[in-house]
């Protein structure tokens, strides 16, 4: 049950998309990403019972849209493991596949694993006091994938659309004039 998928959570090579997010809120910033619930919840399991881990437990955190469709899929906040890399480092690519082989070398199977638990709770923390309302939720690996889809989806032209043009070239058009109603 699982995610995978890569992209850089750092501001200079984000996506415009919403599924790996910044959020700065009261001097907080977060680095969302969506993982599984379950294979969170199993990683917890495990570490409270000093199970040994293996890379193995952690596949199924690469990519969110690898899972079943109807599993869930949960925000954590990755800014917990920011200590542990380089500025320049990528945490998670323009695919949106997290770079595990990355965290386990700098952190160990063990240490990542328990950066993944840490992250989610930052997230459900909500540091930066944001409007529970605003937040990014739980979701399906389906209602993921239709996300990302939305989000890639190109014009006529080959380019994806800006979400901003857009806005602005509505906000410039003149009214339609209505109808005078008959009756």
């Amino acid at each position: 049950q699982g995610c995978r998928r890569r992209l850089s959570l750092r501001p200079a090579s984000r996506p415009p998309h919403a599924m790996a997010e910044e959020v700065e809120a009261g001097g907080a910033e977060e680095e969302v990403f969506y993982a599984s619930k379950t294979g969170l919840d199993a990683l917890e399991e495990k570490l409270k019972k000093e199970v040994a881990l293996t890379e193995n437990d952690l596949k199924c955190f690469a990519y969110p849209g690898d899972g079943d469709d109807e599993s869930i899929l949960v925000p954590i906040d990755l800014s917990v493991i920011d200590a542990s890399f380089d500025e320049d480092e990528e945490l998670v690519d323009m695919d949106m596949r997290l770079e595990l082989p990355t965290m386990i070398e700098k952190l160990g199977v063990k240490g990542a694993a328990q950066a993944l638990i840490d992250a989610r709770k930052k997230y459900e923390a909500n540091v930066g006091k944001e409007d529970p309302e605003e937040r990014l939720k739980s979701m399906t690996v389906k209602e993921w994938k239709d996300v990302m889809a939305d989000d890639g989806e190109e014009d006529e032209d080959g380019e994806e659309e800006d979400d901003d043009e857009d806005d602005e070239e509505e906000e410039t058009k003149e009214p339609t004039p209505k109808k005078a109603k008959t009756t």
